[in-house]
């Protein structure tokens, strides 16, 4: 059978060992074995039937869980019963680490016995595991297994015995077939989610493709609407003039009677009032396109609002309107768009007395508030707006529809009007109605004081635009504002363009880009800003050749001596700690410019003398150093000019002529002359002759070296000679 039993001497043998020659085979089937302690002789039939496998008793003696012994004697143990008598142990997830230990009851030789397990749920099949009566498992997952044991018996057969125990592992809560089923569920809905949102996507991408497509087809319409009125207006605007004009000549002619003169004011004013209509689309047509800006000038706003309200005391008395005028805290002059103005006002106006009702009241004011912001405040005794229709009245061509408002009439553009002229003063307009109670519009618009009361007109701009164009303003300092505070750096922004050209950073390294392309005269920064503090900013400004000129004011709030030391050590011109006064940081600037001036005329004076010297003048500024020196690399040759140099500098032609125009207010085709010229007059005084002189120093030939010498000095090579000698 393939099978082996093995017999020794304390199964009953004599000896233990035999000899290989010594076997026999009788003819009963006997078998005979010959040893040195004798003869073994038995009849393997007989031995079959004596020793067929029985029943091996075999119990659990022990049960780790855990690495935690378990016993019923044992406090916390996890099974409530014998080892000997456990059949069924129930765990949770986290107690997965099993170690099982079992004995055979066979007292007679029990070293022979042999041992196999297998936990079936993890194990394929038996394990033999020879004499060693032990089992572990680790990490089991949640399920359930059948732990078997199995043993042999003196003769080594296995016994038809199998001890069994179920071994349960509870799954963590989250893994439980509810768990699973909520899962299940919440999958579906997600799903079912993502479905009914790619479907709604859809539909809103096809609603939006649709309203683009409407919005496409209304800009059409509206384009058309304002290519119409803006050609129709225009039209229009010819024959008004033919009849505005002549009805100005009657109002004063002497021969019309009363009732006549009465007759052309009625006429005259309603066809203001169509010009104003007219001039009205034309303002939507040019804000539809981007074409209308502000024209700002100097003005009394005061004034300015009264003469536009007086202008509607015929129509307000001739419904017996009270119209009442107030201004507080507007003396002066203000700087603002007077026909964007009066047409905010008059729209305003005009509204308001259009909706209320005969021996009503209409009070227009004006108030000087905080932050140069001027309220425009104009309140009417009409029916009111409802609330749902308030922000519609001022859509373009809407028109509020009740019976009762109707009938007054009216285009529907004139509020519509007056909310875009006002957002594009960078204003803001409010609107408190209600059905039976009075109406007021409240217009907020930013608008600064002036000093003087001459006029000052400024090119057509927005607000935030506004660069005063003069005929110097090229010859204007160029100031570099460096602040990452936006609110402070508009502030000095706007400051400073009234006598300077200014120019704008948020942090230090587009500041330094700024620096290199524009090379201004001064550079006001903050200290701590993002990217690049103002410290290093005026360090490399200063440590750089090229823009080492360039005067440098710090802006900060640390006051401490360090930080002031530290400032001046980077090599600062001046040093103001936060909160500062302007007119001290003005005055300082002035002063800075002044010494920049002063050291221009002196280097002119140095470098740049008006009479032929023996010796060249004495360069110590380092970038002049450098300049000079690449000049006197390449002076012989009549080639030298600005690419050369420019290439050597490492500096665009546009930078480098501003550079020499700080320094030394001279361009750099001149300052190669003008070198030349220097060079020359040395060489003569040396002993040279003219022509050979002419060469060295790059002329190409001694006539042109003499016409260009007397143009500078006044006097010809030979003169110079002559009075040398």
């Amino acid at each position: 059978t393939g099978q082996v039993t093995a017999f020794e001497k304390t199964d009953g043998l004599p000896g233990n060992e035999f000899n290989r020659a010594h076997k026999f085979m009788f003819t009963d089937g006997r078998l005979a074995f010959g040893g040195l302690d004798g003869y073994v002789i038995f009849n393997p039939a007989d031995f079959n039937s004596t020793h067929k496998t029985g029943h091996v008793p075999l119990f659990l003696t022990g049960l780790q869980i855990n690495n935690e012994v378990q016993d019923i004697s044992i406090k916390n143990s996890i099974i409530k019963e014998p080892l000997s008598a456990l059949s069924f142990i129930e765990l949770p997830y986290n107690k997965n680490y099993l170690r099982f230990e079992f004995a055979a009851l066979l007292h007679n030789q029990p070293q022979k016995t042999k041992y196999r397990y297998q936990l079936k749920g993890a194990d394929k099949g038996w394990i033999e595991n020879g004499t060693l009566n032990k089992a572990s498992y680790s990490a089991l997952r949640p399920g359930n297994y059948t732990f078997r044991m199995n043993a042999t018996d003196n003769s080594g057969l296995w016994s038809d015995t199998i001890k069994e125990i179920e071994v349960v592992i509870r799954p963590p809560f989250w893994a439980t077939w509810w768990a699973r089923l909520i899962y299940a569920l919440i999958a579906i809905g997600i799903i079912r989610w993502y479905f009914n949102f790619r479907e709604g996507r859809l539909k809103t991408e096809q609603n939006l493709a649709f309203e683009k497509r409407e919005a496409r087809r209304l800009k059409e319409v509206d384009e058309l609407k304002d290519r119409f009125f803006s050609n129709i207006t225009h039209e229009f605007r010819t024959p008004l003039t033919l009849i505005i004009t002549p009805l100005e000549q009657l109002e004063h002619d002497p021969s019309l009677s009363a009732a006549a003169i009465s007759s052309v004011k009625t006429a005259q004013r309603n066809s203001k009032q169509l010009l104003r209509l007219i001039n009205e689309f034309l303002d939507f047509s040019k804000l539809n396109e981007g074409k209308l800006k502000l024209k700002l000038s100097t003005g009394e706003l005061a004034l300015f609002t009264v003469d536009s309200v007086q202008s509607f005391e015929t129509a307000a008395k001739e419904k017996n309107i009270d119209l009442r005028f107030s201004a507080q805290g507007i003396e002066g002059f203000y700087l603002f768009d007077e026909e964007k103005w009066e047409k905010i006002v008059t729209n305003l106006l005009s509204n308001a007395l259009k909706f209320t009702p005969a021996n009503g009241t209409v009070s227009v004011s004006i108030v000087s508030s905080a932050n140069d912001m001027i309220d425009l405040e104009v309140k009417d005794s009409g029916p009111g707006i409802p609330v749902d229709q308030q922000q519609k009245i001022f859509t373009r061509f809407y028109q509020v529809d009740n019976s009762a408002i109707r009938s007054y009439g009216g285009t529907g553009i004139g509020l519509s009007l007056v909310k875009e002229l006002t957002e594009l003063m960078q204003g803001t307009i409010e609107l408190d109605s209600a059905p039976g109670r009075e109406t007021c519009f409240l217009v907020s618009i930013p608008m600064k004081k002036v000093l003087g009361k001459e006029t000052m007109p400024v090119a057509d701009t927005t607000i935030l635009e506004q660069k005063p164009v003069t005929s110097n303003e090229q010859d204007a300092p160029l100031l570099l504002v460096v602040e990452d505070n936006e609110e402070l750096r508009s502030f000095l922004v706007q400051t400073m363009r009234n006598n300077y050209r200014v120019i704008e950073a948020a942090d230090g390294l587009k500041a330094w880009e700024i620096i290199l392309q524009e090379l201004p005269d001064i550079v006001i920064s903050d200290v701590m800003m993002p990217g690049q503090d103002g410290f290093d900013l005026c360090r490399i400004c200063k440590s750089d050749n090229r823009t080492a000129h360039i005067g440098f004011i710090l802006l900060t709030s640390k006051a401490a001596h360090d930080a002031r030391l530290k400032g001046l050590g980077t090599g600062a011109d001046d040093y103001i700690t936060k909160p500062f006064n302007l007119q001290e940081l003005e005055l300082r600037i002035v002063n800075l410019l002044q010494l920049q001036q002063k050291l221009r005329e002196w280097l002119q004076a140095q470098l740049m003398s008006t009479s032929p010297q023996d010796q060249l003048p004495t360069v110590t500024d380092p970038f002049l150093v450098q300049l000079y020196q690449e000049m006197d690399a390449k002076l012989n040759d009549e080639e030298l000019g600005v690419d050369y140099l420019c290439k050597t500098m490492a500096m665009s032609r546009s930078t480098l002529n501003r550079k020499l125009k700080s320094l030394l207010d001279i361009s750099t085709n001149d300052l190669i002359r003008q070198y030349r010229l220097q060079k020359a007059s040395s060489l003569i005084s040396s002993g040279l002759d003219i022509s050979t002189v002419a060469y060295q120093v790059g002329f190409s030939s001694p006539s042109y070296f003499s016409q260009c010498f007397k143009e500078k000095y006044g006097v010809t090579p030979s003169d110079y000679i002559s009075r040398q000698n």
